[in-house]
């Protein structure tokens, strides 16, 4: 008999019964068995009862990761014993029919899927006998990608945008400048990073005298007074074979488990070959490599030649990492490490708004915190020699809003000559209801680091 859609006609259904067992995919919930054998409690079908179907797996309400593979096992019973060759399909609501075939010698139907939307799962499994269609269901969820982690995000993603900032440049601006001529950043600073470890304030950023970039560190007394340190740079260019052997460049920091700890880009080829490693130091100026490293390489189609600009937060005990790549499109990441990093499935999580949008089709540099609420972004868009700044929040951290129109432009006043081409690459960082977010600005006579702050309260 031809199969179709359960959830648009439906013929006879019949209870749903025995002990359930584990779905394929990893996650939190811990079930009875990994086999096809039913254990003993398995309740044993009614002499009268002609037709049953045993939904083995998943469980009623079990909660899968959005990137786990759902894997659906059941058993066709006839008078209680098992109906082999008996042709059916699975299906869930909303995604449709994913698997059709026959039960096997022992009655047993199985089928997989991946790519289902958030939410609550309506499973049906459907055998057709005798003219008839019977139907055994089962609901279960799907979370944001990180449940197999331990990570409990919304599943309902956010609709609107709460807040936007309004920022406030610091009349000192800029905070810190490029060197002179004879020094290794005299051309110019660019994508700033800032971190505290409670007593001291520290800056990583990138600088160059020509074209190969080097990452230089600074001290500061607070936010806005910056002395660059005298070993610089902190993690030079290595001019040699390596996967950073022309650039080393776009730091993001953290102070964690005593060390502070940036990760970086570094560039392997002449025109590409952008990959993301790590390097820690427990004074913040010495800096040691880890062994692994690159930690993160480009690998998908998306990706291209490079995964580039990370941005670093840790969120309880687990690590999440949102990069830019060739494409200028954005990632998303998790490690329960540093180290080990498992991309989201269905990356990017973020694509620049054409067709005369400010964005101009580019998105790259994101730069991200959690409030405790909300997940708040400030990335770069534009392009074209002129980049600005945007605003975009999510519950996730995978499924952003964005704002409409940049949070912080170019200006081209008397004050911030500095900036008068382009801002990008601006960390933000929340103390006190006050957003901080650094930046660099450049100008056809170089680049600087600007500061600015907005009033902010978490909802």
């Amino acid at each position: 008999m031809r199969s179709r859609p359960l959830f648009s006609r439906l013929l006879m259904s019949v209870l749903i019964g025995g002990v359930l067992l584990p779905a394929c995919g990893k996650s939190s919930s811990q079930d009875s068995s990994d086999t096809d054998e039913p254990p003993d409690t398995q309740e044993t079908a009614e002499p009268d009862e002609e037709w049953r179907i045993d939904i083995l797996s998943p469980t009623p309400g079990h909660v899968f990761d959005e990137c786990a593979e759902i894997c659906v096992r059941s058993q066709l019973l006839h008078w209680g014993e098992p109906a082999a060759g008996v042709t059916g399909q699975i299906e869930v609501e909303n995604f449709g029919v994913f698997k059709e075939g026959s039960t096997d010698k022992d009655g047993y139907f199985r089928g997989c899927a991946s790519g289902l939307e958030l939410g609550t799962q309506n499973l049906a499994v459907s055998f057709f006998v005798d003219g008839q269609r019977i139907n055994a269901f089962q609901e279960f969820e799907t979370a944001p990608f990180g449940f197999s982690f331990g990570m409990e995000k919304e599943k309902i993603p956010l609709g609107t945008l709460p807040s936007v900032p309004e920022f406030t440049r610091d009349a000192a601006n800029p905070i810190l400048a490029s060197g002179s001529d004879e020094d290794w950043d005299s051309v110019g600073i660019l994508l700033p990073s800032v971190v505290t470890d409670g007593s001291q304030w520290m800056m990583y950023f990138s600088g160059t005298a020509d074209v190969d970039f080097q990452i230089g560190g600074a001290r500061g007394s607070d936010e806005v007074t910056w002395t660059k340190m005298e070993s610089n740079p902190v993690l030079g260019a290595t001019f040699d074979e390596s996967w950073r052997s022309y650039a080393t460049n776009s730091p993001t920091a953290l102070y964690d488990e005593g060390l502070y700890k940036v990760w970086f880009n570094g560039r392997g080829e002449l025109n590409g070959g952008l990959s993301i490693g790590l390097a820690t130091s427990e004074d913040g100026e010495v800096f040691t490599e880890v062994e692994n490293n690159p930690l993160v390489t480009p690998e998908e189609e998306w990706e291209s030649l490079a995964v580039a600009h990370p941005t670093v937060i840790k969120n309880g005990e687990l690590y999440e990492m949102w990069y830019a790549s060739s494409s200028l499109k954005l990632g998303y990441a998790i490690s329960e490490d540093g180290l080990s990093w498992t991309k989201y499935c269905n990356n990017p999580v973020m694509a620049a708004e054409s067709g005369g949008s400010w964005e101009a089709g580019d998105v790259k540099s994101p730069e991200v915190l959690f409030d405790g609420t909300h997940y708040l972004m400030a990335y770069s868009a534009g392009g074209q020699g002129s980049w600005s700044i945007g605003w975009a929040m999510s519950l996730d951290g995978i499924r952003w809003v964005k704002h409409t129109a940049p949070i912080l432009a170019p200006t081209d006043t008397e004050a911030m000559p500095f900036e008068n081409r382009s801002v990008i690459g601006s960390p933000i960082m929340l103390q006190d209801e006050t957003l901080h977010l650094w930046y660099s600005g450049t100008s056809v006579m170089g680049s600087g680091v600007g500061y600015a702050t907005a009033p902010w309260v978490s909802e």
